[in-house]
């Protein structure tokens, strides 16, 4: 039977398909090629069994996950979690570190995750002694640098993990150094700040404060922290990167931080907190907070004040109570938007280690507790000066100082950023910061109708 011939315009259509068939299978090609290789990064889960208190025969169980890069041994990093969240919040900057060539170690703390135990808020007996234990586990293992059989190790965290950095620095002459970020010097002053003083605060440096006495309690931050740590819902972290130098065209910092004031915290996992089973029995009015922690929260939420003991408490579990003993190279990142830990405690930290004799590198980025955590590219330096400070590999970041300038709105709502930059942070080492007088003129301009 002869062939019926396609009209030319058929046939001329079912040519370009095919040739749209060949250019899609090579573009497919092209794309599985250019896929990244997985990486090369392996994991360890395992749970630990610690003493309640040294020496005591109760026992926590710790929650941990060990990142292992390729080419070991390598330093070591301790990576904490903030209040709220677990060893999984931090599973991305985890596996950034461990892509770099760090050993990584993650842990739920007490109270957090699926680790038991009670809350007590970085105290020097419970959550610090529990990380003193993991650096016992690194420097055992053979994956783990080492120099004359001493770890090679450094600890990073935002908020309760940075204060839990400092608080280890402090306590435990093994870590090397030490990259806090958005966390506080003095808890006490930090949830019932007082800026208000006799005289005027130290003026050497850009942000001191005042740190006086019977202060403001920051109600809503402390009632987001209680419910977190009541198995609530809730955390008191940004969950979104914060905007960037140089990010004018990418998506950073088009959501926000979290913010006590009236912005809803962020969610967590349903069924319990952060993947802890619910408790089956009736709820416990302090959650997994210690009897003393519980106690302190009840007196500030009733009366708004603070005795002399919850003032003593929070200030044991503060970092301010070791910053004289800190001596090793830091790395301060503090937020410029943030109404929970703000500038004034980064500068208290940054004065408190210089005079002890530390290497202090500070950084002011554009997020915080309302602004977002840190970016891509400032994970990075912090990165790089953990390599330098563990391995003296790379460019030393010195004292130096940046801060981050917002400027005009970018297409997706968050603002164009310039860094500015510093050989030091300014009266840290006594100088006086130079300060200007402008005189403003105009007409009178009504404030309140």
């Amino acid at each position: 039977m002869p062939r019926i011939p396609l009209p030319r315009t058929r046939s001329a259509k079912l040519t370009a398909l095919a040739a749209v068939v060949v250019v899609l299978a090579a573009a497919a090609v092209v794309w599985t090629n250019s896929e990244p290789a997985p990486s090369a990064v392996r994991t360890q889960d395992t749970t630990l069994d610690l003493p309640e208190t040294p020496g005591s025969s109760e026992i926590v169980k710790i929650d941990t996950t060990t990142y292992l890069p390729e080419q070991t041994p390598a330093p070591a990093v301790l990576l904490a979690h903030g209040f709220g969240g677990d060893k999984n919040s931090v599973t991305t900057e985890a596996r950034e570190l461990a892509e770099k060539g760090f050993v990584v170690l993650t842990w739920s703390a007490r109270g957090f995750g699926r680790s038991t135990g009670k809350i007590a808020l970085n105290d020097p007996d419970r959550e610090v002694a529990d990380a003193k234990k993991l650096i016992d586990g690194l420097a055992a293992r053979p994956e783990v640098l080492k120099e004359n059989g001493d770890p090679k190790v450094a600890v990073s965290g935002a908020s309760y993990g940075g204060a839990l950095s400092l608080l280890l620095a402090g306590t435990d002459k093994r870590v090397d150094a030490i990259a806090p970020v958005i966390t506080y010097n003095d808890l006490a002053q930090g949830l019932f700040p007082n800026a208000a003083a006799p005289a005027a605060p130290n003026a050497t440096t850009p942000a001191a404060g005042a740190f006086t006495a019977d202060g403001v309690f920051k109600k809503s931050w402390a009632g987001i922290f209680f419910s977190a740590g009541s198995g609530a819902a809730q955390s008191g972290s940004p969950a979104n990167d914060a905007p960037e130098a140089g990010d004018e065209t990418s998506e950073s910092g088009a959501a926000q931080g979290t913010g006590a004031a009236g912005a809803a915290a962020q969610s967590l996992p349903l069924g319990g907190q952060n993947g802890q089973r619910p408790p089956s029995g009736p709820a416990d009015p302090c959650g997994r907070f210690t009897a003393d922690v519980c106690q302190a929260y009840t007196e500030l939420a009733t009366t708004g004040k603070a005795s002399q003991k919850t003032v003593d408490l929070l200030r044991r579990v503060s970092p301010a109570s070791v910053t004289d003993q800190i001596t090793v190279p830091t790395l301060l990142v503090q937020g410029e938007s943030d109404t929970l830990f703000g500038l004034d405690q980064s500068d208290a930290t940054a004065r408190q280690i210089t005079a002890a004799g530390g290497k202090v590198r500070t950084i002011w980025y554009t997020g915080g507790h309302d602004g977002g955590k840190p970016g891509q590219k400032l994970r990075a330096q912090i990165a790089d000066f953990l390599k330098f400070s563990l391995t003296g590999q790379g460019t030393d970041p010195g004292t130096g100082f940046s801060y981050d300038i917002q400027g005009t709105l970018r297409a997706n709502g968050a603002p164009s950023v310039r860094t500015v930059t510093a050989p030091a942070y300014p009266g840290a080492t006594g100088d006086a910061t130079e300060r200007r007088q402008f005189t403003l003129a105009g007409p009178a301009q009504p404030v309140v109708r």
